[in-house]
């Protein structure tokens, strides 16, 4: 219902862009990939198409970007397209990795939670050498937001995994 709502404008792109994301999680948990994959590309589309001049705007338009990205490589992954998921890795990396004016904390999120994904991508693919530098990479956000409490109890989890996994191979 609050598909049918949502406006895809300036005014009305953080309403279109969190309905989007919810019902993009939504299909991504009944393991409906497809589905998951159809919302993510809306998101994606609206926010590279997306023009403002407002700064902050701007900035939240390229984690959308980078955030779309993401969540396209995972989902590639569940469907056992890695290769093709690490493109949209790699991509969704650096638009996270930008700084942002307004508040400093939350590209070192957006750039952590990006890391959890492309790792094990890297990782799939036998890119050992890449693999690594990014675990320190994630090992050092985790060292600077973790004293800071902007890390809950469970988000270092998928990195232990993931070093896990590193260390098995």
């Amino acid at each position: 219902v609050a598909e049918r709502f949502i406006e895809p404008t300036e005014e009305g792109g953080r309403h279109h862009t969190q309905v989007l994301s919810y019902l993009q999680t939504y299909w991504k948990q009944k393991k409906d990939y497809a589905k998951s994959l159809e919302y993510v590309q809306k998101i994606l589309q609206f926010h590279q198409n997306f023009q403002t001049d407002d700064i902050e705007g701007q900035w939240w338009s390229r984690f959308w970007r980078g955030f779309a990205s993401i969540e396209i490589a995972a989902l590639l992954i569940e469907q056992g397209n890695v290769a093709e998921s690490e493109r949209y890795a790699d991509q969704g990396y650096e638009l996270c990795k930008v700084q942002n004016p307004f508040n400093p904390i939350l590209p070192y999120k957006a750039e952590y939670d990006a890391l959890q994904v492309l790792i094990p991508v890297k990782l799939k693919l036998g890119k050992l050498d890449e693999a690594g530098a990014l675990l320190q990479r994630s090992s050092f956000i985790q060292e600077k937001l973790e004293p800071q409490g902007q890390f809950d109890y469970f988000m270092p989890l998928k990195l232990y995994q993931h070093f896990s996994k590193y260390h098995e191979i």
